[in-house]
């Protein structure tokens, strides 16, 4: 409980431990929607890191990255990502293929 008061605070550590009442019995708290917030912030602060901390031409992401990749080539191919249009891709020619 000591961990999970230091990692979530307080608030954090006392919605998370009275997770097994009936939902229905509670109304939103401002102060669990700000921990869970932060927390999220935390992670997400934590994952750039991470992504930015390494070449991204060596970064395998999940055990299927090859087989993602060449289903996206076989799919999208000839769609340029290195300049994204938004009306190129909204077109009737784009709505063809």
């Amino acid at each position: 409980m000591a961990d999970l008061i230091e990692e979530l605070g307080i608030e954090g550590a006392i919605a998370a431990s009275s997770v097994s009442t009936d939902a229905s019995k509670y109304e939103n708290d401002a102060n669990v929607e700000q921990a869970w917030a932060v927390n999220c912030f935390r992670q997400a602060e934590t994952y750039f890191k991470l992504i930015s901390a390494v070449d991204p031409s060596g970064l395998r992401l999940t055990s299927q990255d090859e087989q993602i990749y060449s289903e996206y080539t076989t799919r999208f191919g000839e769609l340029k990502i290195d300049n994204i249009n938004e009306s190129e891709l909204k077109s009737n020619d784009s709505d063809r293929k």
